[in-house]
């Protein structure tokens, strides 16, 4: 007698299946004992891990929240700062003008002192009544010391 594979499989011990409810009802045997020991140390482990990735998640969302309005603020101070340089610019340029002006307030000072031209009233008809030479003079001294106060 030959057997066909269909009584063979037909003798072999099936296990019927189990559910939830089943597997509660039996017994524990040495291996469930076992597996439950280690059932319990990968809970532990994995509430452990679980604790530290709410931690880490929690700080993570601090941190975002906290740099949710960085860029923001970011902008803002980018602005300040955009507004700083051009007045910075601005405050530069009326400087060298004003030192510029000096300058040339300085060089007719001394033109009117040293030279011949500038230093003669009569030939300067526009300074006949205005003081002449040395209110000319005056008026450019005072210039300048207004120019000074506004350094």
């Amino acid at each position: 007698g030959c057997r066909s594979n269909a009584a063979a499989v037909d003798h072999r011990r099936r296990r019927p299946p189990t559910t939830i409810s089943d597997r509660r009802r039996r017994l524990p045997t040495t291996n469930d004992t076992n597996h439950h020991r280690s059932s319990r140390w990968m809970q532990a482990l994995a509430a452990a891990d679980f604790e530290s990735f709410f931690n880490k998640y929690e700080e993570l969302e601090r941190e975002m929240s906290a740099l949710t309005m960085a860029s923001h603020s970011l902008e803002v101070v980018n602005q300040r700062l955009a507004t700083a340089h051009s007045d910075l610019y601005i405050t530069r340029k009326k400087l060298r003008e004003n030192h510029e002006r000096q300058g040339i307030r300085i060089a007719r000072i001394a033109a009117c002192q040293s030279s011949w031209l500038f230093g003669c009233t009569l030939l300067q008809p526009q300074l006949w009544l205005r003081g002449g030479v040395r209110g000319k003079i005056a008026r450019q001294r005072a210039k300048l010391d207004r120019e000074a106060r506004l350094e």
